[in-house]
This record gives C-alpha cells, sequence and structure tokens, in this order.
C-alpha cells in the first residue's frame, strides 16, 4: 500500500492546530503538528512534506526566519509554504514573506475549501514529483545494468577470443607432438619389429601392417587376412589358445577389461619355419561406431630360446648337485665307521689317536656339506618338504647350539644364550629351523679368530619370534651385504675359512618356507657380523598352551594318542600340548568318526569326551573293547559328570580313567606319562587291561 502524503502544520496555538486538522482530514494526507519552530525543523528532519502551512506569528522564531531556513535547506528548499495570518499586512510585509519562498497567504478564518483545495494541489504534485523521481532512478538503474552487461558481454567475447587463441595454438601444438609421436612410434615398431593389426568383428577379417605380415610369413602387400586362414598358422599345440584367445577379443567390447596377451608358435607359409610370436591387444570403445579391436605382434623366438637353455643348464646343474652330493656319502660312511671300529677294537695307539680325531672331525664336516648340498638341490626343484608341529622355540635354539658346541668350543669361543622367560611357540619343522640357527652359529665360530664372543639373543616383537646371532669375526663389506645369501658366496678377507658357501643360501630358503625373513648386517671389515631371523609365532597354538597354563617343561612321551571332542577348540588345545609333549596325535569330532580313527589308526591312548554327536562316548569305549584290536587301548574318559555313579558308567563302558572337566594340565600330563612309561616297561597303568600293544 502507497505511504500517505504529508504535511506539516505549524502553529504556536493548539486551537489553531486542531482546527486545522479538522480542515484537511477530508484530503486523505497525512497531517502532522508543530507547536514551535524547533518541532517543525525536528519533523523536517524525519519527513518528506508535500506542504507546509506555516503561522507567521510565533513566539520566539517567527514563520518568515523559520521559512527562510526551511528554503535555505537542499533537501526542503522545494517544499511549498503557505504562510497563515490573523492580521493585515502591509505590502513589504508579503513581499518578504513571497521572498523567503512562500507561495501563497491565507488569511484566518479560513476558507476550508480554498485551503483544501491548495493542498490537493499540492500534494497532487509531491506524488507527480515522487513518481517522476522513482522513474528517473529505475532509468538510471536500468542505464547502470544495460552498461554492466554490456561490459559483461565485452569482457566474455575478449575471454572468448583469447581461448579460442589459446586453443588454437594448443592444436597446433598437439599436431605437432602427434606427428613426431606417430614419427617415433614408426621408428619403434619398425626397430622392435612390431607388427600392427586390427580385429575387424563384423568381417572376421585380421588388418596388419607391413611388418606384421613379415612376421607371419605372408606374401608382400598382404593387408587384410580371414580370421580362419590366420588360424591355419598356428601350430597344432596351440591351435585351442589362439582360437579361443581370438574368439575372447572378438567378443570384448568394452575397454574397462583388462588387455589381453598370449604367446603361441606358428609354421610360417614362406619357409616352413616355427616362430614364437607374442600378441597383446585391448578393446577401445568409440561414441561414433563399434569398438576398435587393435593391438601389436612381437617375434619372440630368441627368447623362448634362450629360457628354454637356462632350464636345461639350471637342470643339469641340480641334477649334478644331487648326483654329486650322493656319490660323495658313499665314501663317507665307510671312513668314519672304519674310525669308530678302530676306537671300539682298542686298535689305535696314543700317537694315532689326535690323527684318527681329526679324520673323524673332518669326516663329520665333510658330511655336512653334502647334507647342504642336498638340501639345496631338493629345494631348487621342489622336493623339500616340510614337516612342521607345534614346538617352542627354546627346545630349536637349544638344539642349535648343542650341534654347534664342537666347533664353537673348537676355536675357544664363548657363547653368551639368552632366552625368553616365556614359551614362543612356533609351528615349524626342528630339524630344519635348527640346522637355519647352527648354520650361523658355525658362520661366527668359523670366521671368528680364536676365543672370540658369540652372543645369541631369542625374543618376542609382536607376532612374530626373532632370533639375533653376533659375533667379532672378520665383518661383511658393505658391497658384499646384499650377496651373503647367494649360492656358493664367501666372504673371507683372503683367509680361507672352510666351507662351500651354501649354508647361508639354505638357511634363507628354508626360512622363507616357514613364512619368516633372515638379515645380515656388518660396519665392515674386521668389525663382526650380525643376522638375524625373524619366523611368525603360531599364536593360536600359542593361546591355547597358555590357557591351560603349560611352560616350557612339559614331561615327554612318546605314544600314538587320540583326541576325540565336538568342541573344536578343546580338541585343538588338548592336541597341541600332547604334542608337545612328544606324541603322534589324531583327533576326531563326532562318535562314528572316533571308532573308525581307532580302526584305522591304532593308538596307545583315547582320550573320548562322553558326550559325542552320532555316538556318545559309552558307546563308542564298547564299540572299541568289542573289537581285538581295542582290547588293550588305554581309553580316557572325559566328561563334566564327576559322581560316583558317573565314574562306575565309565568303568562299566571300558573305560580305563576317568577325568571331569576341566581338564589339570599336570593331572594330565602326569597320566599319558604314566602310561608312556608302562607302555616301555611292559606294565599296565590300570587294572582291567593291559596297555601293551600285542
Amino acid at each position: 500500500m502507497a505511504e500517505l502524503v504529508k504535511v506539516l502544520l505549524v502553529d504556536d496555538q493548539v486551537r489553531n492546530l486542531e482546527a486545522l486538522q479538522a480542515v484537511l482530514h477530508p484530503s486523505g494526507c497525512r497531517l502532522i503538528t508543530a507547536q514551535s519552530a524547533d518541532e517543525a525543523l525536528l519533523a523536517l528532519l524525519h519527513h518528506d512534506f508535500a506542504a507546509i502551512v506555516l503561522d507567521i506569528r510565533m513566539p520566539g522564531m517567527d514563520g518568515i526566519e523559520l521559512a527562510r531556513l526551511i528554503k535555505g535547506r537542499r533537501k526542503t528548499r522545494h517544499v511549498p509554504i503557505l504562510f497563515l495570518t490573523a492580521h493585515l499586512m502591509d505590502e513589504d510585509d508579503v513581499i518578504r514573506g513571497y521572498q523567503v519562498g512562500a507561495v501563497d497567504y491565507l488569511t484566518k478564518p479560513l476558507n476550508p475549501e480554498i485551503l483544501r483545495s491548495k493542498i490537493a494541489i499540492f500534494a497532487e504534485l509531491h506524488r507527480t514529483t515522487q513518481g517522476l523521481a522513482e522513474a528517473n532512478h529505475q532509468l538510471q538503474q536500468e542505464v547502470k545494468e544495460r552498461e554492466r552487461v554490456e561490459e559483461e558481454l565485452r569482457q566474455a567475447n575478449q575471454q572468448l577470443e583469447e581461448r579460442v587463441e589459446a586453443r588454437t595454438a594448443e592444436l597446433v601444438e598437439a599436431h605437432d607432438v602427434l606427428s613426431a609421436s606417430e614419427e617415433r612410434l614408426r621408428i619403434a615398431l619398425d626397430a622392435g619389429r612390431m607388427g600392427t593389426w586390427e580385429l575387424d568383428a563384423s568381417q572376421r577379417t585380421c588388418h596388419i601392417d607391413e611388418m606384421q605380415c613379415t612376421l607371419l610369413g605372408l606374401p608382400e602387400k598382404t593387408r587384410s587376412v580371414p580370421l580362419d586362414t590366420l588360424l591355419t598358422l598356428t601350430s597344432a599345440a596351440d591351435s585351442e589358445l589362439v582360437r579361443s584367445a581370438v574368439e575372447y577379443a572378438l567378443t570384448t567390447n568394452s575397454d574397462s577389461n583388462n588387455d589381453y596377451r598370449y604367446e603361441f608358435r606358428i609354421v610360417r607359409p614362406s619357409d616352413g619355419s616355427i616362430r614364437w610370436l607374442q600378441v597383446s591387444g585391448r578393446t577401445v570403445t568409440r561414441e561414433d561406431g563399434p569398438p576398435r579391436r587393435i593391438g601389436v605382434t612381437i617375434d619372440i623366438t630368441e627368447r623362448k630360446q634362450s629360457e628354454q637353455l637356462l632350464q636345461d643348464a639350471d637342470r643339469r646343474k641340480n641334477d649334478f648337485l644331487a648326483t654329486l652330493a650322493h656319490e660323495l656319502r658313499n665314501p663317507l660312511a665307510p671312513i668314519r665307521n672304519a674310525v669308530e671300529l678302530m676306537r671300539l677294537k682298542g686298535q689305535l695307539a696314543a700317537d694315532q689317536r689326535g690323527p684318527a680325531d681329526v679324520i673323524d672331525r673332518q669326516a663329520r664336516v665333510l658330511t655336512r656339506l653334502v647334507d647342504d648340498l642336498l638340501d639345496i638341490s631338493r629345494i631348487t626343484q621342489n622336493r623339500l618338504e616340510l614337516r612342521r608341529e607345534p614346538t617352542s622355540l627354546t627346545t630349536i635354539v637349544e638344539s642349535a647350539v648343542e650341534s654347534s658346541r664342537p666347533l664353537i668350543d673348537t676355536g675357544g669361543h664363548t657363547l653368551h644364550l639368552k632366552l625368553p622367560d616365556e614359551p614362543i611357540v612356533l609351528l615349524a619343522d626342528v630339524t630344519r629351523m635348527a640346522q637355519v640357527l647352527s648354520n650361523l652359529l658355525n658362520n661366527s665360530a668359523r670366521y671368528s679368530d680364536k676365543r672370540g664372543h658369540i652372543h645369541v639373543d631369542v625374543r618376542r616383537e609382536l607376532m612374530e619370534a626373532v632370533v639375533t646371532v653376533v659375533d667379532e669375526g672378520i665383518g661383511i663389506p658393505a658391497a658384499m651385504i646384499g650377496r651373503v645369501f647367494e649360492m656358493f658366496v664367501q666372504v673371507s678377507h683372503g683367509r680361507g675359512r672352510g666351507g662351500l658357501g651354501v649354508g647361508l643360501a639354505l638357511s634363507k630358503q628354508l626360512v622363507e618356507m616357514h613364512g619368516g625373513r633372515i638379515t645380515a648386517a656388518s660396519g665392515g671389515p674386521g668389525l663382526g657380523s650380525t643376522f638375524e631371523v625373524r619366523l611368525p609365532i603360531a599364536s593360536e597354538l600359542e593361546a591355547s598352551i597358555r590357557a591351560i597354563g603349560v611352560k616350557d617343561d612339559l614331561p615327554t612321551s612318546r605314544l600314538r594318542m587320540l583326541v576325540v571332542d565336538d568342541n573344536r577348540d578343546s580338541v585343538e588345545s588338548l592336541s597341541t600340548l600332547l604334542r608337545l609333549m612328544g606324541n603322534d596325535v589324531h583327533v576326531g569330532y563326532d562318535g562314528m568318526e572316533a571308532v573308525h580313527a581307532a580302526r584305522t589308526y591304532l593308538p596307545d591312548v583315547v582320550l573320548l569326551d562322553v558326550g559325542l554327536p552320532l555316538r556318545n562316548g559309552y558307546e563308542v569305549a564298547r564299540m572299541i573293547r568289542g573289537e581285538p584290536w581295542g582290547r588293550h587301548m588305554v581309553l580316557i574318559a572325559l566328561t563334566g559328570w564327576g559322581q560316583e555313579q558317573d565314574r562306575r558308567q565309565s568303568r562299566e563302558a571300558g573305560f580305563d580313567h576317568h577325568l571331569v572337566k576341566p581338564v589339570d594340565p599336570k593331572v594330565l600330563m602326569t597320566l599319558v606319562a604314566d602310561v608312556f612309561r608302562g607302555n616301555r616297561n611292559g606294565t599296565s597303568p590300570r587294572a582291567e587291561v593291559p596297555t601293551a600293544r600285542p
């Protein structure tokens, strides 16, 4: 809604103001009153008036002075002023009023119609003036907006021209680069004897270039060949491979798939020779047509021939090592046997014992070298198998130290051994890992001067077992650090130390077969060496062992044992414990499996859960006792029931022992050890049925 036109009424008499308001009320204007010049000036600061009705005679500043101030301000000089007076004025007063900006004089008492008419004219004039001002302001805004748009358009045109010039320059440069790239590609293809091709799936045709034509042995200037014709060039041995590869290329419609590559042999029609080719292809999608199937072909005949020569040489080397190792063993056995016989028969004089000991020691060293050669041969031919079993790392280290002790003592070395307080459990081939650590100890002893110090540190780091062997020997040059694990490489610094340079290479391969790694470090010649072996810890087995509170000092036994329980965690932890005691353990998970395993495995001891599925433990015990092969087995019941009637039921079913879950590991270990001793002594750990096997 439009704002009302405002009219200012100024008079020091309230009655006069009320009269003026009554007269002008029908005009529809908003009437604002002031009783002094100060109030009038304050109203002029806050409002825009269409007219001012001003009394001339006012106390203080009169109407003439106020009109002069109003006309002196730029903002209000345009406002029409109508003077009101109740007195007769001479001509000078009238002229003075007009000079200060009055537009008319009204004499009191007023004629209401005349006043309303004049105010109506001024109000309409004010509205018209405001409309023109707004129109002018809007026109100015439109002009500014148009100028802004024109400036933006000019800048956009300028930027477009600059981009067109830049893009044109880029296209010219790209064209030059593409031309140079195509030339380099042509030179590379010619130098590398690479042929290019493109498959036409709709016509089942292959378009080839000149080099591809030469590689295939086709007539010169052949540029398109039916696929069926190309397939006839393939050797019979690779025909199916090539046919499948071609069909795959023809049906691949997306460049998101991996590039395809295959190798095959052809019989070239030009000279009848057999050549090896390698084809690499790719499918490239296009928006304006079917996908393109393109690729390159290279002749790899010489590479294939070289690979075959290397394979033949490697096979001959392995055959030679294996043959040499086996042949060397033949004279070693009688040499050692002869020395031992001479000792047993007392045929050695005092002055002959020293040379005999030398022969025996050197024969043992030579035997170890032959064993290393055999192991390397087996590994390179993928014939070496690991016999993994749960074992303590401490046991492996002690076995290695025992094997290397003679060489360490011969050199007068001091061995410093640091073992962990808690057991570290590995799933490893005990013999092979002991061989690895023994190799490292032998190296430290062999490559250290007399009365040296060798440090062995065994520890846990997160889920890895770490064994570090440090010596004060001749050290390793920086250039040789990366080669010490290569076959037949030795670091001797001009001094003979013995060995074939096989031990470290064998150790590296054995450690890696266990999922570990071995590294070497040295400060340089004369500063000693450090070898570090890292192996994964068998965390699940270790957790099972810790859960039942077993330490390293396990009693040992050598029994064939069958453990049956439908709780797999219980089976795993119990079987691990029994294996660490040295037993051969078989497992089962239900009653029928228990009977079958007992029949085929023929264990010495059966640890049987009573609450088994399919057949419960009592039924299984009766079935085993009912067979001739099961009468002498030791049956141990594992159950959560421990009342006297439960034990009687176990005895009646044929069990020898009744253990209540959770089983005390010490009780179980003692019982198994008693069974083992009973087997060895020919006595029975139970009254009813002897445990000795027939």
